[in-house]
């Protein structure tokens, strides 16, 4: 192999790694012509560690790499700074530019060989990675966060970490979505319930699946849990499939299962079966005692026993978690938990009497009255009067008749009504001029041979029968609600989860037909189903008649829905719908998470139309989606 005629001089540049940007090189032989080096020129290198971009940058430079080539042209080297700033140049360029396999190959350059960036720059990598939506790069975040020693870790801010974790939620990644809320909950980072209830659902929804599919046995946790994402869902009939194996240990677990009753009940009042509240109050009310629950577990049905391809899930209910991340909360809803009972509320006291009332059922009002009363007597001593209470309330809020009617079927069920009730319902009806209902109820109080002075006085009212007022003036006021809507959408749920699109299309144009008013959980479950699918085309359809609801100000959106929609369109193709999505969205206040759509958007259409102008299009369909796309980029502020 011949050489140049020229004088050399030998530098060797020895690499402790070889990588992407590194590599190990054979001595390098370079023309100086007898010059002196000066200044940056001069090639003497103290570190062992060299860059190839150090080496190479702006001008091309011909080496001779031994075995490689017999010819060189001289050139000088130039060093443009050191592999740790071009590194952390490189590694910052690539994520502003959302490129994250370049960016992660810059970012382990940079860690082997100086350890880990600074906190400005370590946080935008992991947001970076957080917006990726795919499991790799998620994954590869969490271990990022994981392995921080303990003082990098307290940089990151709890907004880099709530995202993160529900982006693993939402890629059905539950381990180490935990991990990340478990980091949290230890740094006192607690999110707030609105946003703990997404990601919890997000987490167990594919967890229920998982344990199922692997035989793993779920605990009281997991059941209440579940009874939580079926309330949001409104899927009674699934949640009932619970109540069997629940009912055998509440009587003593009861501090935990609570929830679950609550969720229940309010499932019954949506779907306006006021009959199936006061099975529920009855049951609760049964509920004391310690009783042994089975050792075996028992088998619950996923979703509808009618269909197929349906999983089933271990529960021992008996099983309480020893530690939890997160608290019971004590909320005063429907159910809550009294001197180890399980005790409806004044809310659901008042939703019972208002469901009635409308009903035209007040005589079946005052049986459940009364059986509530004999059953709570049974089990407690010492407990209010149920019937009085309701009486009074019932006078308080002007409804003297139905009071007057609870009062007659007390009397003739053979229970004593209370003096008080009497007296108030005599006053009520002669301060409102009703002498006649006055002059009826003295002669019905005579055949009782109860006494009432002429000066008759409001008796005091108590906290208890306060509270109930205020409830039932508050349901009062909400008016009819159509409950069918509850009905059709757990039809369309069965019927998308089964794969039975026409069904579910059919039920849907049936809601339409009779004006049932579809609200989000319909839509939502419509999306999804054809999502799953991959019908984006019928997304489309249905959100024409999403939009025109809107518009008409007949449908309340949520961010949830929103984003499913940008998300489908955006898989689609369907631009000119993502901008007409995003504007409902600013129109209705509602703040879209713009670094999920684009990092979707680049992940499919990273180069659609970069350069095409719009006035470049072959047809105007084409120049109108160009139009609609560099919107979208304007707006995500991609380009």
């Amino acid at each position: 192999m011949a050489w140049s005629p020229v004088k050399r001089s030998t530098i060797n540049l020895r690499l402790i790694r070889s990588s992407s940007s590194l590599v190990y090189l054979q001595p390098i032989y370079t023309q100086t012509d007898n010059v002196p080096l000066r200044g940056k020129e001069r090639l003497v290198y103290n570190c062992s560690k060299v860059l190839l971009s150090d080496i190479f940058r702006k001008k091309p430079f011909n080496f001779h790499l031994r075995y490689l080539c017999n010819s060189l042209t001289p050139r000088s080297l130039r060093w443009e700074g050191s592999s740790h700033d071009i590194l952390l140049k490189n590694l910052e360029t690539f994520i502003t530019n959302h490129q994250v396999d370049e960016a992660w190959d810059a970012y382990t350059d940079f860690k082997k060989l100086y350890g880990l960036p600074d906190d400005g720059l370590l946080s935008r990598f992991v947001t970076e990675l957080s917006y990726t939506s795919e499991p790799k790069w998620l994954q590869r975040a969490c271990d990022i966060i994981l392995l921080l020693p303990k003082k990098k870790s307290n940089s990151l801010l709890f907004d880099q970490l709530y995202n993160l974790s529900l982006s693993l939620a939402r890629a059905q990644m539950p381990v180490p979505a935990s991990m990340i809320l478990r980091i949290m909950i230890e740094k006192d980072n607690i999110p707030p319930a609105n946003l703990l209830g997404p990601l919890v659902l997000h987490m167990v929804k594919k967890e229920i699946e998982l344990m199922s599919r692997m035989g793993l046995v779920g605990d009281a946790y997991t059941i209440v849990t579940i009874a939580r994402i079926h309330a949001v869902n409104g899927q009674r009939d699934e949640l009932k499939n619970f109540k069997s194996c629940v009912d055998r240990v509440a009587g003593y677990t009861g501090h935990h299962y609570f929830q679950f009753y609550d969720n229940l009940m309010s499932l019954h009042f949506k779907f306006n079966d006021i009959n199936s509240v006061s099975e529920l109050v009855f049951d609760m009310i049964g509920l004391t005692g310690t009783q042994k629950g089975p050792h075996k577990p028992f088998v619950i049905p996923l979703g509808s026993p009618n269909l197929k391809k349906g999983l089933k899930l271990q529960v021992l209910p008996q099983l309480l978690p020893e530690n939890s991340l997160v608290k019971i909360e004590r909320n005063e809803g429907f159910v809550t938990y009294k001197n180890k009972r399980l005790v409806f509320t004044n809310k659901t006291l008042a939703k019972l009497i208002v469901g009635y009332k409308r009903a035209g059922r007040i005589s079946e009002l005052s049986k459940v009255l009364c059986r509530i009363q004999t059953e709570n007597e049974r089990v407690e001593t010492n407990i209010n009067d149920l019937s009085a209470d309701v009486i009074d309330a019932c006078i308080r809020v002007g409804w003297l008749e139905t009071a007057h009617d609870i009062l007659d079927d007390i009397a003739q069920a053979g229970i004593l009504p209370n003096t008080d009730s009497y007296a108030s319902l005599l006053t009520a009806y002669r301060e409102c001029n009703k002498h006649r209902e006055a002059e009826s109820l003295l002669k019905q109080i005579k055949k009782t041979g109860i006494t009432i002075s002429d000066d008759t006085s409001k008796p005091t009212v108590s906290r208890k029968k306060s509270d109930l007022v205020t409830c039932l003036i508050q349901e009062k006021n909400k008016g009819d609600v159509n409950c069918s809507v509850y009905e059709f959408n757990s039809s369309i749920y069965f019927f998308m989860k089964a794969e039975m699109i026409d069904d579910a299309l059919k039920t849907y144009k049936t809601m339409q037909r009779m004006n049932i008013s579809p609200n989000v959980a319909t839509y939502m479950y419509m999306v999804m189903g054809y999502s799953c699918l991959e019908m984006y085309r019928e997304i489309t359809i249905l959100w024409g008649d999403i939009k025109r609801r809107f518009d008409d100000r007949k449908l309340m959106m949520n961010v949830e829905l929103y984003e499913v929609l940008v998300l489908n369109f955006l898989k689609g193709g369907y631009f000119e719908r993502v901008m007409e999505v995003i504007g409902c969205m600013k129109k209705d206040g509602i703040y879209g998470d713009k670094w999920l759509y684009t990092s979707e958007f680049l992940k499919l259409h990273k180069d659609l139309y970069r350069k095409l102008k719009v006035c470049e299009g072959r047809t105007e369909a084409q120049s109108k989606r160009v139009e609609h796309v560099k919107a979208f980029r304007k707006w995500a502020g991609i380009d």
